[in-house]
């Protein structure tokens, strides 16, 4: 995934010191807390 025309963002995060994954089980609990803050604002 890139933002804008910038380097991918696990590049961004690692030159920033920041250890960040995008593993199936990072992007699976995303979706997730997005689904409940949908249900909760009646989206």
């Amino acid at each position: 995934m890139k933002l804008g025309n910038t380097k991918p963002l696990p590049e961004l995060f690692e030159a920033a010191g920041r250890d960040l994954g995008f593993d199936e089980g990072h992007v699976a609990s995303l979706i997730g807390e997005l689904r409940v803050a949908m249900v909760e604002i009646g989206a």
